[in-house]
Parts: C-alpha cells; structure tokens; sequence
C-alpha cells in the first residue's frame, strides 16, 4: 500500500523489491518518481504480527545504491534510463531514524499514527476506509517538494503472513481510495525457491482483479547479477547468487496490495 499524507501531483516509475527471510521477516525497498507541492510523506502500511513493537523493524541504508532498481531493470534487459499489536506506547512522538536522506519512522498501529507530526501522516477517513489497516503496521518516510525522486527506502519488517511476500501496490495519492488505480510497477521478488512463471502471475493478478495483462509474467533475469550489480552496496539487501523475477504492472488495475 501506497499512501501519501498530503496529495501529489504524480506519481510514476514505482519499484519495489522484496526478499523473504527464514526468521519471518521480510526485506523491502521502494523507489518511485514523484511531484509534490507541500513537505509530505510516504506512507507504507505493512501487515505485522499482533504484539509487534516499534523497535521491530529494522532499517537498510540504500543511499550508497541510488540507482538500484535501474540496474536490476538492466539485468531484465531494459535499457539505461536517465535517471497483536503492542501495547500502546506513552512517549509523545514516534522514533525518528536517519536513513538515508530519508527522516524515517515506524508506528506499530494505527492508533501510534496521533504521535506524528499530522502532515505527515494518513486522514482518519483513509484508515476508516480500509478494513485491512487493522493489522498493519506504518513506516514513515518523509519526503521534500523539491524533489521528483527518492534513493530507495530499505527496510526489514516482521511478517504477519510468514508463507507470502509483501508488496504495497495499493494506492491512496489524493486523500482518497478509489477503487481501481493506474499502476506503473515493477516488482522484484528474490527467493530461493522461485514462482514459476504462468500460475505465480495469474494469481498476482487476480489478487489485483485482473486475469490479463500483456506480458504479465514473472520475467527471469536476463543478465548474471554480478555484472550488474555489486550486491556488498545494497548493505545486506540483495543476494549474490539466488535468483531474482520481475513482474510488470502497467495500467487500469483493482487498488489492491499484492501478496505473493
């Protein structure tokens, strides 16, 4: 899930990867392309364990690896492009971690979303609208006007569904969840044992109301990893040698997260 506290002018070329981990977490990082007229936030919900405490997750400095989801796109081929829930907590405001260029925090509930900052954080008729916030935990990214887009945003969350992975496709950019949203995704997925290609993308996509989508299979990668990437910048967050698919989401789609 995509949330934005205040309303943005656009928002594109949005990259997602994740990586299931054997202790029940999961690694994620986010990128994206935006335009804004106020300081606002990114707002990830994630689905989290009942009891889950703000010090749970752990975040992954990806400034060092800026470019990150354009070398992964150039090992899929593409071409070089120009650029329980925990017990409420009593402290006034929420955590602030420097990530990055990133101010960044975690509220292990809905209801921890009051210790923010009301900028940057979600409209109460957001979270009233979603029934699944109830089991989600926020992770807080502040973003700056002047910019048109982010070094990605790494991080590593306790996961409330150990046998799926997480992505945040779905979409609130103006305040507002609508019922079907433009998507403009490319989602990465790097796993031990892989999805194969036809079944993993039919579900995907009906997990997003769809049944077809040119070209909406797990891609595999194309080029050897190495030759792409040094995975030693990505501080932890990409693997050598374990396999790595791509999955392509362009266009009118139901607003939904995806789970795979």
């Amino acid at each position: 899930m995509c949330c934005f506290s205040r309303p943005v002018r656009s928002v594109s070329q949005t990259a997602i990867f994740a990586r299931p981990l054997e202790d029940g977490r999961q690694v994620l990082a986010y990128a994206m392309h935006y335009r804004a007229a106020e300081p606002l936030a990114l707002v990830l919900p994630v689905p989290v364990p009942d009891g889950t405490a703000e010090s749970a997750v752990e975040w992954i400095d990806l400034q060092g690896c800026p470019r990150l989801f354009e070398q992964l796109g150039r090992a899929f081929g593409d071409k070089p492009s120009a650029i329980s829930r925990s017990p409420k907590n009593t402290s006034a405001n929420l955590k602030v971690a420097r990530v990055g260029s990133f101010e960044a925090s975690f509220a292990p509930t809905s209801e921890d979303l009051v210790r923010l900052d009301p900028h940057f954080t979600l409209p109460p008729e957001v979270i009233a609208a979603l029934p699944e916030m109830k089991d989600r935990g926020f992770v807080i990214a502040r973003l700056h006007p002047e910019a048109t887009t982010i070094h990605p945003i790494g991080l590593i969350f306790p996961r409330r569904h150990p046998d799926h992975v997480f992505f945040p496709t779905l979409h609130v950019h103006d305040g507002t969840v609508h019922t079907l949203a433009h998507f403009d995704h490319a989602v990465y997925v790097q796993q031990t044992k892989a999805p194969a290609n036809q079944p993993a993308a039919r579900r995907a996509l009906r997990r997003l109301g769809q049944t077809t989508l040119p070209g909406g299979i797990w891609d595999s990668i194309g080029s050897p990893l190495k030759e792409i990437l040094d995975p030693a910048t990505t501080n932890g967050l990409v693997i050598p040698d374990v396999p790595i698919l791509r999955l392509r989401l362009v266009g009118q789609f139901a607003n939904a997260d995806l789970l795979v």
